[in-house]
């Protein structure tokens, strides 16, 4: 007969302060029946185990599909990774798999077990490797060939994407003339390239501070109603400021003007 058990982790019983190494003594009871019913309950067999406890478990990255099709501004030079571990970890990156040794790009991992890393974008498309090794209170110890290092690559993929366009914006160097009762204005901004097309845009009258476009996000034509409601709209020339931005972080710059006259 076999039996596989779990020796159990003394924090998860709300128990600290006790070292990883320190032994742990297990007493076990066996009781057997046979086909006829007769047991040796009451007079069960007694097996004592000293078991000393070793990690052999190496860093587990928590959001490791995170860090798959992540994207990038199109100029951008550099791109920052993060990713969460599940122990005190020292973590390293390659653009290619090699030993953790070998790798000789550093992540910074706090006390908090989050990871950040720093990754030069060298083409459109960038994929590179990661590996964790654990216990880094034990780097220079007698301990540090008890070390567990992940064994195969944690990938993390960057893309750069096309740049953002404001393609055009409306109205656009134009003289309006309204009523009396009838002064709003609909600024139209369209957008493309990107990651898909589709930004947040904000817009600035007469550099009075950016405000998010009525409708804007998941589109590419973005509108906003000027001088309607109770607000109103002074006759005369105006000075028009839109900033769009993608999930990418792409930044789409265009400014114009118009007058508006009153009839």
């Amino acid at each position: 007969h076999t039996y596989t058990f779990n020796s159990q982790n003394l924090e998860t019983l709300g128990v600290t302060g006790i070292k990883e190494e320190q032994r742990n003594d297990i007493q076990l009871y066996i009781a057997c029946q046979d086909l006829r019913g007769i047991s040796n309950i009451g007079k069960e067999y007694a097996l004592k185990l000293c078991i000393v406890p070793r990690d052999l478990t190496p860093t587990l990255i928590l959001d490791s599909s995170g860090l798959q099709g992540l994207l990038a501004p199109h100029d951008a030079e550099t791109k920052e990774i993060k990713f969460n571990v599940n122990e005190p970890s020292e973590c390293r990156w390659d653009v290619e798999e090699k030993p953790f040794a070998d790798m000789q790009n550093n992540a910074n991992c706090n006390d908090f077990k989050q990871c950040t890393a720093q990754i030069p974008l060298s083409q459109d498309e960038n994929q590179v490797c990661i590996k964790c090794l654990d216990h880094p209170e034990w780097k220079g110890t007698d301990r540090e060939g008890e070390r567990n290092e992940n064994s195969q690559c944690i990938e993390a993929d960057i893309k750069k994407t096309d740049a953002l366009k404001i393609t055009s914006i409306s109205p656009d160097n134009e003289t309006i003339k309204r009523g009396v009762g009838d002064i709003a204005i609909n600024i139209q901004v369209e957008t493309s390239g990107g990651v898909d097309g589709t930004a947040d845009c904000n817009w600035n009258l007469d550099n009075s501070g950016e405000i998010l476009f009525q409708e804007t996000g998941k589109v590419t034509t973005h509108e906003q109603i000027l001088g309607g409601g109770t607000s109103r709209l002074s006759v005369g020339e105006h000075n028009l400021k839109v900033r769009c931005v993608d999930k990418a972080e792409n930044v789409a710059l265009k400014e114009t003007n118009f007058t508006l006259n009153i009839d």
